[in-house]
Parts: structure tokens; sequence; C-alpha cells
């Protein structure tokens, strides 16, 4: 896993023509930490190799709200796949 604010996952911002379902929201400030979470389990042995590598102290992301009716809506579809929500 890489670390969610690393700069190798920025993605080119992509317009949507209909304007009702654009966000035009801020992207996520990006480092270069070269942070990566890695995890192997060896199963016959019932242990976990766990790596952890983050060059780079960096600034936690915003963290953003989801309000009870989101949360309702979201565990009312686990059962869904996001393209059929």
């Amino acid at each position: 896993y890489k670390c969610s604010q690393n700069s190798d996952l920025t993605k080119r911002a992509r317009k949507i023509e209909d304007l009702s379902k654009q966000r035009d929201k801020l992207p996520i400030t990006r480092y270069d930490c070269n942070g990566v979470l890695k995890i192997a389990i060896v199963i016959n042995s019932k242990t976990a190799d766990i790596q952890l590598y983050h060059d780079l102290i960096h600034d936690r992301p915003e963290r953003i709200s989801v309000n009870q009716e989101i949360r309702n809506f979201i565990g009312d579809r686990l059962h869904q796949t996001p393209a059929e929500i």
C-alpha cells in the first residue's frame, strides 16, 4: 500500500461535461514521501512480515466528515458494487 498523499498517486483532473456533477474541489497536498506499507502473510507459520517505509514526515490529510444519511445509504447497499450504486 502507498501513502495516500504520495506524489506517485497524483492523477490529472478530468472535467465532466454535466455541470451538475462537477465538484471543483481542491486536490489533496501530495509529498515525495515514498510512503509504503508492505505486508506478507505466511500461512504455514501463522506469521506476518510487515515493512513500513516513509522518508518524510508530512501533515495528515484533512478529515472529511460523512453524515449519517450517507452512511445509511452505503450501509444499505453493501452487497452492491460501486458501479451498481
